[in-house]
């Protein structure tokens, strides 16, 4: 009995360390929203009206996630057009959790509280916990997409009222809406993806294929990449490759660059054109090499 009395001491005493702490569990919200782990943004659409996105969207909304068909359209155009009966978001997750929001409307642009987020419900009585990403795979990189967001209010306002004539900065059901708004940033990402740092294997003229990194930078239409780490060729700091981004780019994209080349004895001496190809949010290959991201 006294060793039973010593034990549940014992447990009484670490108890508030070990056993007082509770997990919160995820939100609906987030476990439908942010299905990939680290850091990334999701763009995801909800019906406005319940089954508004057409029988499609009558369905998505009784399905779980998995098997969700994003932005299905019985009407031909709806999704071109962007005139779904749907609001589109943008979603900013860490490691399963929603941790910040942005979405546009007639007040301009707006945000979900944690506890809308948390409860799945808005004041007023609306879900908000039956988002579903469009793109299901896609890992949008936050930095590049908080870039676009801040960028000039001409491309994407801040403040807008409701108006029947398109109009700058102005929100219009049809033609300036929420959907025009997200799209307006994912064309622009695709633009601005390339900057930051990416690592590439085998990009060397060194005997076995070393891994290096490159610095790229984007101003305007001009993409210019700087090697880090560099070697005999190109040594570290040198331009590695540059070239004209297109007005118009996405995933799947390709365009012309022009890479610097050279020999131990002439390093950089020398110039060659390649293609460079966009494979997803955070990748792209040029010259048969494969550069992903890593900040």
């Amino acid at each position: 009995m006294k060793k039973l009395a010593i034990i549940a001491t014992t447990l009484g005493f670490l108890s508030p360390l070990f056993f007082s702490s509770t997990v919160e569990a995820r939100s609906l919200a987030s476990e439908r929203v942010c299905l990939h782990s680290g850091k990334y943004a999701v763009f995801a659409q909800h019906p406005l009206l319940f089954g508004a996105w057409d029988l499609q969207g009558l369905v998505n909304y009784w399905l779980p996630p998995e098997l969700r068909r994003p932005g299905g359209d019985i009407l031909p155009g709806q999704d071109i057009a962007n005139i779904q009966l749907s609001h589109e978001h943008i979603f900013f997750c860490d490691n399963g959790e929603i941790v910040d929001n942005i979405g546009f409307g007639p007040d301009g642009r707006f945000q979900y509280s944690k506890k809308s987020l948390d409860s799945g419900k808005e004041p007023n009585g609306s879900n908000v916990d039956n988002f579903v990403p469009i793109d299901r795979n896609e890992k949008y990189n936050s930095n590049i997409v908080r870039l676009v967001l801040s960028g000039s209010t001409a491309i994407l306002p801040d403040r807008c009222v409701l108006q029947t004539v398109q109009k700058d900065g102005k929100y219009v059901g049809i033609g300036h809406n929420c959907q025009n708004f997200t799209e307006k940033i994912r064309d622009e990402y695709w633009r601005k993806m390339f900057v930051g740092t990416w690592t590439a294997n085998g990009y060397t003229c060194e005997t076995g294929g070393l891994t290096e990194k490159v610095q790229i930078s984007v101003r305007g239409s001009s993409l210019v990449a700087k090697k880090i780490t560099g070697d005999n060729c190109v040594p570290a700091g040198n331009i590695t490759f540059q070239g004209t981004i297109p007005q118009s780019v996405s995933k799947g994209s390709s365009f012309s660059v022009t890479f610097k080349t050279g020999s131990p004895d002439r390093p950089a001496c020398c110039s060659a054109e390649n293609q460079l190809s966009i494979v997803d949010a955070n990748t792209f290959t040029a010259w048969g090499i494969k550069f992903t991201r890593i900040d």
